[in-house]
């Protein structure tokens, strides 16, 4: 219980400074600690919008995650950018979309959170998996990344430091290696833009396999997408969303093959 206790007194500072006041949620925020090889950005929601939170990405993976989240616009591709995406997020929300075991955390607490839009919920999401309840490692990792925001957010309100998001600067956080203090400035990010992997032909046999095959009309359409069901099955920790690969021929309409598949 420490730890949670910990982590909803960190979460209520970050409440209580509103960040969403001041940032965007393209306004990324940038913590580099010195014993770390890639730093973890930051994205604040809730200005223009109701709903109010921060949510964590680890490392360049993670920054291409919140690009690709970002990036998307449609339905059912906002839906298939949630899956893909591993970070994690706190929200301010209605005390019903919190989850019973956060709830029960917080009445042994003795915490005391009324209206809505005021119950701070904290969710671990992973790729092809259902949003769950922070472990242990993460709930450590949301804290120490709140208490080093709330420093950088002071910094940008106290004039120490402008950042020109418009100009493609975000706000750093960093930790000297030396001396082990921490400074804020404001620096470029690496691209967040995916890199998807192209299927190439590059041995020589399978080359002539191709070309030793019959000439055919059929145009096959292929897709990998994700099944709108959570399944817990025995040997996972959490629910997930299984992702099916489909092959069609496109003419008629036929189904050539179809499998479903669970998480990696």
């Amino acid at each position: 219980l420490e730890q949670w206790n910990a982590l909803y007194q960190a979460a209520a500072a970050v409440t209580e400074l509103a960040p969403w006041e001041d940032f965007w949620n393209t306004d990324v925020i940038v913590i580099q600690e010195s014993g770390e090889k890639e730093p973890l950005f930051m994205s604040v929601s809730g200005r223009g919008i109701h709903s109010r939170g921060v949510t964590v990405y680890a490392g360049n993976d993670g920054l291409e995650d919140f690009d690709l989240t970002e990036s998307t616009r449609g339905e059912a591709l906002a839906s298939f950018a949630l899956r893909e995406q591993r970070c994690l997020s706190f929200k301010l929300c209605d005390r019903e979309d919190v989850p019973q075991k956060q709830r029960d955390i917080i009445k042994e607490l003795g915490l005391t959170f009324r209206g809505r839009g005021k119950w701070p919920c904290f969710l671990s999401w992973r790729k092809a998996y259902a949003p769950w309840t922070p472990d242990e490692d993460e709930i450590q990792a949301l804290t120490e990344s709140f208490h080093r925001m709330e420093e950088a957010v002071k910094d940008v309100r106290e004039g120490a430091v402008k950042v020109r998001f418009e100009r493609g600067e975000f706000l750093w956080r960093s930790q000297d290696s030396e001396t082990g203090e921490w400074h804020t400035a404001s620096a470029p990010i690496p691209s967040g833009r995916r890199k998807y992997p192209l299927a190439r032909l590059r041995s020589m046999d399978q080359i002539e396999a191709v070309k030793a095959r019959p000439r055919s009309i059929s145009e096959l359409c292929m897709d990998l997408f994700y099944m709108n069901a959570e399944v817990m099955e025995e040997g996972y920790d959490r629910p997930f969303f299984p992702r099916a690969f489909l092959v069609m021929e496109k003419r008629t309409k036929a189904v050539l093959n179809m499998q479903v598949l669970e998480p990696e």
